[in-house]
């Protein structure tokens, strides 16, 4: 139609991150690993790192896919389990667009 000012169709942003507060490393098949999760927005995880109440850091990996638990924390340090307990994480993850942001958080390891 002559006149119409249609603006074209634009994907919509709209990024989904899912980042557990407590998992369950007991060999179960359920919860044993700690990781990100996202939608198809979500291009990599940059960066994670897992600290206990005192700041050791027990955990790190860096440049990893979301939602592959094979790169993800599972509730050991140094090849022994870790007690439950408490432990603080953060996190950059990069979209697809490019952006990157920081998140921080707390995780409960329940055995």
């Amino acid at each position: 139609m002559f006149g119409s000012s249609h603006a074209p169709l634009e994907t919509e942003f709209n990024p989904k991150l899912y980042i557990p507060n407590v998992f369950s490393p007991n060999g179960d098949g359920l919860n044993d690993v700690f990781t990100v999760y996202g939608n198809k927005e979500v291009a990599l995880i940059l960066e994670l790192q897992i600290f206990d109440r005192w700041g050791n850091e027990v955990f790190v990996n860096t440049e990893f896919p979301p939602n592959d638990e094979k790169y993800g924390w599972d509730g050991s340090f140094r090849n022994a389990t870790m007690d439950p307990a408490v432990f603080v994480y953060w996190t950059r993850v990069r979209f697809v667009n490019g952006l990157e942001r920081l998140y921080k958080g707390e995780v409960t390891l329940v055995r």
